[in-house]
């Protein structure tokens, strides 16, 4: 029987143009880290692996920092790139928001760097697992969180990472992270399609790169897992361990809108313990699902040119693992 050939990482990152210079510079292990020094009352969760140092020295390097401190400070501090988040969310309480979008239009091309980055070090520190409040990266590629907890379990030097191939650092720094069931995917290549048609007035642009489909298949499986949960545990809520005790109301940009107050009669029914558990899994697929979507939609709207995106508002999947723009209605 065939050995089934391994997937290089290196070439699988080598298809994504914005990752080509995050592997430049992993060969030449040229890393350049962050200038902040580590918060008072800061703790130390952790190192970066060579993957996030090269996206952080690609980051670094755009001069982004400088500008963006040139502004001067607000109400909020000396900005940052958390700004480009929250000029979207809250662009009424920005007084550099001018400046703050045209800077982000300069580096757009960076932002799947970003999202890779971010990505990497939420999954692999356990980010919402262990209920960090915040993450912050430090000189010497430290990074620290201002949570209270037992670092002990999570603390990765990365050692002898100077002395290991491109190929190695790229394992060494994938796993545990969101993209390691996304690598198996791709070397079984046993992708999920979707199942809507391409409808009228949607444009197809391109079909799905295998690393694409990889990401879509994990997502989706992912999703109709957190979905199953969600019956579930909503059959249980509806049964005789609980009872209704009005709506509650969910309000932001991950919100779920208008919801049952369910209140348990006893903490010890099973159906109650059943629910406890089914909302912790249910919170750790959402963490996922999210990582996911950030990065899939950063890397195919990155890879879509902008004069294909000129007459429309929205990009989609469709059978066939084709990436499609249209205006909803």
């Amino acid at each position: 029987m065939e050995e089934k050939k391994k997937l290089s990482l290196v070439e699988l990152l080598k298809g994504v143009p914005a990752f080509e210079k995050v592997l430049a510079i992993m060969e030449s292990k040229e890393f350049v880290s962050s200038k902040n020094e580590i918060p008072a009352g800061s703790i130390i969760i952790g190192r970066m692996s060579p993957l996030e140092k090269a996206c952080l020295t690609v980051l670094e390097s755009d001069g982004i920092v400088a500008k963006m401190e040139a502004l001067g400070s607000c109400t909020g501090g000396i900005p940052s790139r958390l700004c480009f988040t929250l000029i979207e969310l809250e662009p009424d309480h920005c007084p550099f928001i001018k400046e703050i979008t045209e800077i982000k239009k300069e580096i757009e091309g960076r932002e799947m760097v970003h999202e890779l980055m971010f990505g990497l070090l939420q999954s692999r520190l356990n980010v919402q697992k262990l209920g960090l409040e915040d993450i912050m990266l430090c000189s010497d590629f430290q990074v620290t969180t201002s949570t209270e907890i037992d670092t002990l379990e999570i603390f990765e030097l990365f050692p002898g990472a100077e002395e290991m191939s491109l190929e190695e650092m790229l394992q060494v720094s994938l796993k545990g992270t969101f993209l390691e069931p996304v690598i198996a995917i791709m070397e079984s290549k046993q992708f999920i399609d979707e199942d809507a048609e391409l409808k009228d007035g949607e444009v197809f642009i391109r079909e799905m790169t295998d690393f694409e489909k990889a990401l879509w298949t994990v997502y989706s499986t992912l999703f109709e897992e957190q979905k199953s949960k969600k019956k579930e545990k909503d059959t249980l809520e509806g049964g005789d361990a609980f009872f209704t005790s009005g709506i509650v109301l969910s309000i932001g940009p991950r919100s779920l809108g208008a919801n049952r107050l369910c209140v348990p009669i006893d903490e010890n029914h099973p159906d109650v313990l059943t629910v406890k558990n089914l909302s912790e899994e249910i919170d750790v697929l959402e963490f996922q699902i999210d990582l996911l979507n950030k990065f899939f939609w950063t890397l195919i709207k990155g890879n879509i040119p902008q004069e294909q995106m000129a007459d429309f508002s929205t990009i989609g999947v469709r059978q066939g693992f084709k990436i499609v723009t249209f205006n909803k209605e």
